[in-house]
Formats: C-alpha cells, sequence, structure tokens
C-alpha cells in the first residue's frame, strides 16, 4: 500500500470523485462510514437503485430553498434531491441552483469576475464557503440582506425582506461607530503619552 495506512488510502481516493459521486457522498452524515467495506457497500446500494428507476430530471426546478433555511442546510439537501432525482445534467443543476438559492450576495461572490466556477465540484465548495461567511454574518436567523423571497405572501416577504436590510444597516452602522471609537482612543492615547513626554522634558530642563 505505498506504506500509507487505509484511512489515508480513503481520504485519497475520496478526492478522485466527481460530479453525482462527489455529490452523494457530501450528503453522508459524518461518522456513517466508518472502514472501507462501509463506503463500497454504501456506494453499490445507492448507485444500483438509481439504475433501477430513475426519475424525471426536470423535477430539479421544484428544488427551491425554503423561508428560513440556512444557505448550507439546503445546498446539502440540493445535492441530495439531484442524487434522488438521478441523471441530473451538471448544466441544470448549475442552472436552477442559481436562482433556487435565492440569495444574491453569494451567487455574485461566488462569480466574481472570471465566472461561476465551471466544475460543480468546485462551485459547491465556493458556495459552502461563502455560505458559511453569510450565515456568520447573518446572526443564524436563517434569511440574509440580499436573499430572494419567491414563496409565501408578497406582504411576508417584503417585511422579511426590510428587515434583513434593516439589520445589515445596523450592523454597518455599529461598525463604523466601533471603528470611529478606536481611532479616537488611539488618537487620545497618543495624545497622552506625547504631553506626558513633554512634561517630563520639560522637568528634565528646569533640574
Amino acid at each position: 500500500m505505498g506504506g500509507w495506512n487505509m484511512p489515508m488510502w480513503c481520504h485519497l481516493f475520496i478526492q478522485t470523485l466527481t460530479g453525482a459521486a462527489r455529490a452523494w457522498f457530501d450528503s453522508i452524515p459524518p461518522g456513517k462510514i466508518k472502514s472501507w467495506t462501509d463506503f463500497k457497500t454504501q456506494f453499490l446500494s445507492y448507485f444500483s437503485q438509481q439504475r433501477r428507476y430513475q426519475r424525471d430530471t426536470a423535477e430539479v426546478e421544484d428544488i427551491w430553498r425554503r423561508d428560513g433555511e440556512g444557505l448550507e442546510d439546503f445546498i446539502t439537501r440540493f445535492n441530495k434531491e439531484c442524487l434522488e432525482i438521478g441523471g441530473v445534467s451538471e448544466q441544470l443543476m448549475r442552472c436552477h441552483f442559481k436562482k433556487a438559492i435565492r440569495c444574491d450576495s453569494l451567487i455574485r461572490t461566488i462569480t466574481g469576475k472570471d465566472g461561476m466556477p465551471k466544475e460543480w465540484d468546485k462551485l459547491m465548495e465556493a458556495a459552502k464557503i461563502v455560505a458559511q461567511i453569510e450565515e456568520s454574518l447573518a446572526g443564524g436567523k436563517g434569511y440574509y440582506p440580499e436573499d430572494r423571497f419567491s414563496r409565501g405572501s408578497t406582504r411576508d416577504n417584503n417585511n422579511k425582506h426590510q428587515e434583513a436590510v434593516t439589520t445589515g444597516r445596523a450592523t454597518e452602522k455599529m461598525r463604523e461607530k466601533r471603528l470611529t471609537e478606536s481611532v479616537t482612543r488611539r488618537r487620545s492615547e497618543t495624545t497622552i503619552v506625547t504631553n506626558t513626554g513633554l512634561r517630563s522634558q520639560k522637568l528634565q530642563r528646569r533640574y
């Protein structure tokens, strides 16, 4: 085995998974696979079932992030449901994911200047990283300043959106206030040190 133990070989093998296989692995709860035998059994069991029955790929367009559903939770669910449908092309998954996640800031961030990652695995990796940042800034409320609420009543959606925007502005103002206070405090400390130094020099001259 080249001097490497089984856990290391398993870890390296997982890095070779792409497409549906990678999405399947990412949807597995931590601790469910404890050995190579577990991995092989679950892998063969899952994909053999997919070959026996395949749903209409158009069902992907019915997958939407629910109101209050976290970004990371949706990303995991989106991959899982696409796998359950089976045979969904990466192009269709990419196209609908941009709309289904309903968070413009996330899509804009992972798109960047060079465009959205072409490979689904890299797209999901980037989306998860940005999702963690967005959820941290949102304080675990489950909705974000640039959410697009496409479900529920218009009034409720507008209220949620306005609350999210207000929260975002309040957070930004708080940051500016803290920054100003920090700068002011540092200037005061510098002034005190400078004045103390001047008084010390005057006393030395006297004596």
